[in-house]
């Protein structure tokens, strides 16, 4: 069965419906495929913010890793961006450190496009590897902002 033609995501009670023609990666890796992801964002300043997505376009699947790139969202004014790569085959329960672009595991914050260090820290883990991963993420960037969440990447049947 193909998937469906039309996606959407949840966002503070709003429901935007979105063509899947439309919704094409920038992540530098092949492809978007349907998932879901459930994302906090934590400001010093700007409080808690929560979003979950069920869609295509902000989980991607290249051919030796993975991306989680929910890109821009405004929350009360403020710009909160994050982007997190993965490379495939990764152990299950086991807890990665994020690093650089040549670890396992690296992630991307900013806020209001002021650029950080593009090194965030922080851990994730996966519960299921293989073609869709599902996993949790607990991650931040100092003096930008922290985010903490889960994913999994889906399959239709």
């Amino acid at each position: 069965m193909e998937p469906p033609t039309i996606g959407f995501h949840l966002s503070l009670g709003k429901i935007e419906m979105k063509n899947e023609k439309e919704i094409k990666g920038d992540a530098g890796v092949d492809d978007s495929l349907f998932g879901s992801m459930k994302i906090t964002y934590k400001h010093q300043k700007y409080g808690e913010h929560s979003m979950k997505f069920i869609d295509y376009g902000f989980l991607y699947k290249g051919e030796k890793s993975f991306q989680l790139s929910p890109k821009y969202r405004e929350f009360e004014g403020h710009k909160y961006y994050l982007s997190l790569s993965f490379k495939a085959g990764l152990e299950v329960d086991e807890n990665y450190e994020l690093g650089g672009k040549d670890t396992p595991v690296s992630a991307h914050l900013e806020i209001d496009d002021i650029n950080g260090d593009r090194q965030a820290s922080g851990k994730f883990n996966l519960s299921r590897s293989g073609d869709y991963p599902k996993g949790t993420f607990d991650i931040y960037e100092e003096g930008v902002f922290s985010a903490a969440g889960e994913f999994e990447y889906m399959k239709w049947s």
